[in-house]
């Protein structure tokens, strides 16, 4: 099954290359079935009269498998590995910024925690200036009619 899946991914990836081509068209097709199954290979083989030509042809597909496996892990290795550093370092950046957003969502709380008690403050000091300064209107308009009065 695992084989089978293998292959199919396999095909399906890198049949565009010529060579490849010409080598993957040498394995059977059976081998390449979504539900592999290996129970008819090994009936065939066990039950023919050639079993050492079978034996034989089917280690020759494995040398075909082989070499265009290794030959696709040389040529895609290099870009393969920086393809996972860079999702490592994507995925290092993401956590990192979660944790930043966790610790500014905290001081933001509380900020506005610290502001809201404050605003009480500052709302009793604003209320307190106008009075003293309505009681300076007054004490002013009082000392004007205290001026007027004396003279």
């Amino acid at each position: 099954m695992c084989f089978s899946i293998f292959l199919n991914v396999f095909c399906s990836l890198f049949w565009s290359k010529q060579y490849l081509r010409g080598e993957l068209s040498r394995i059977d097709e059976s081998w390449a079935a979504a539900r592999f199954d290996s129970l008819p290979h090994v009936v065939h083989i066990l039950t023919s009269k050639d079993r050492e030509g079978e034996v034989q042809f089917l280690k020759e597909q494995s040398d075909v498998i082989e070499e265009v496996v290794d030959e696709v892990v040389h040529a895609y290795h290099s870009g393969f590995n920086k393809a996972i550093q860079n999702y490592s370092q994507i995925l290092r950046l993401f956590s990192e910024s979660a944790e930043s957003i966790a610790v500014l969502k905290v001081d933001l709380a509380e900020a506005k925690k610290l502001l809201g008690s404050r605003n009480k403050q500052l709302h009793q000091l604003w209320y307190r200036s106008v009075t003293l300064r309505h009681i300076i209107s007054l004490l002013d308009q009082i000392e004007g009619i205290a001026k007027v009065c004396i003279f």
